[in-house]
């Protein structure tokens, strides 16, 4: 898969870069890539969160 050998996988290393990222900053990368990442989750969770509780209010008012 070329697209993967380029750094075109989306995964948490490469960002298009290979391997072109010094030693010492690659945790540093990590850990934003990871926080960028938990803060995508966070963003979903909290939209799931409010339509559970629209539902459970739209429930107890019928019920």
């Amino acid at each position: 898969n070329v697209g993967a050998h380029a750094g075109m996988r989306g995964g948490r290393r490469g960002m298009g870069r290979g391997q072109q990222i010094a030693a010492p900053l690659q945790p540093a990368v990590a850990k934003g890539e990871e926080l960028a990442e938990l803060r995508e989750t966070l963003k979903g969770l909290r939209q799931q969160l409010a339509e559970t509780m629209e539902k459970i209010e739209k429930l107890e008012e019928e019920g």
